[in-house]
């Protein structure tokens, strides 16, 4: 155990160390600076994240195994809207399936919902023709 972790949770370890291996192109940077600033304007907005994977997504051709059902997310839904305090905390939703984002859409966040547009990738399964679209 290195000095600096001691007494800390395992989620904050990998937050450290990822911030401390990671760091955003300029362009990235701005472009969440502007996200954050625009869907998180103070201390007390939150956001309440997830990310589903359910597996076999069309766009991403060596995805074989199922993982989850889409009628599992309703339990998720649930459990978000209970941890939601106020309209200041957005829901953020990723995930391998556009059914998923559109199962997000039918629900009724108290502070609203964030997704991310664009074509659903994988950054663990590049693929040729998406390697431009995982740098953007």
């Amino acid at each position: 155990l290195v000095a600096w972790m001691k007494g800390m949770v395992h989620g904050d370890v990998y937050a450290a160390l990822y911030k401390k291996l990671f760091k955003l192109s300029a362009n990235l940077q701005a472009r969440l600076d502007a996200l954050i600033s625009e869907h998180l304007p103070t201390p007390s907005h939150r956001l309440l994240c997830a990310h589903v994977r359910l597996g076999r997504n069309p766009s991403i051709r060596k995805d074989v195994v199922v993982r989850n059902s889409l009628e599992n997310t309703q339990y998720l839904w649930r459990f978000l809207q209970t941890q939601s305090r106020s309209s200041l905390d957005k829901v953020f939703i990723m995930s391998d399936s556009q059914q998923v984002i559109e199962s997000a859409r039918q629900e009724h966040f108290r502070g609203g919902l964030l997704t991310v547009p664009g074509t659903i990738l994988h950054v663990d399964k590049p693929q040729e023709s998406d390697l431009h679209a995982q740098c953007a």
